[in-house]
């Protein structure tokens, strides 16, 4: 197999790069925002009484404390409303509200938009390509953070 031809500092550089673009500076929500949002609005289909702050925080992988303020702001900007389950009152479900759906949509086509003017820029084999390469990129870099965790465990 052929290695990477560039050091970490390069490869970090990029990725770093890529973060900087800040994409969502495009969305008139925080990024933080609209994946609650998106989350909330995915899984309408599984969960149509609504998602529960837990859901939302396992999809998303990010502290509870945080998922809640940021549920709390997209409700005080009428985004999304919260109902206290009526079988179990430990639960409440989260609710995008029509204002919430719009502003998903409208987010979605925005990113959508994005997404078809970088296209334009590679031919669909390029494209083709560059997904294959990011996915084992992703898939690489995930077993490798693995096997690290693991090691640093075994000799900690």
């Amino acid at each position: 197999m052929e290695h990477l031809k560039c050091d970490a500092k390069t490869f970090f550089g990029v990725i770093n790069a890529f973060r900087s673009l800040n994409l969502f500076s495009l969305l008139p929500l925080s990024r933080q925002e609209y994946m609650v949002m998106f989350v909330i609005a995915g899984q309408r289909k599984t969960n149509p009484e609504g998602s529960t702050v837990s859901m939302v925080t396992q999809k998303m992988h990010v502290p509870q404390p945080a998922v809640s303020r940021t549920l709390r702001g997209l409700e005080n900007d009428g985004y999304i409303c919260r109902e206290v389950c009526r079988t179990d009152r430990r639960n409440t479900y989260v609710t995008l509200t029509a204002a919430g759906e719009a502003e998903v949509q409208r987010a979605n086509q925005l990113l959508e938009d994005f997404h078809r003017g970088i296209q334009k820029r590679f031919t669909q084999e390029e494209a083709d390509q560059l997904m294959e390469l990011l996915q084992r990129l992703y898939a690489a870099a995930s077993e490798e953070l693995e096997e690290m965790k693991g090691e640093s465990a075994t000799n900690g």
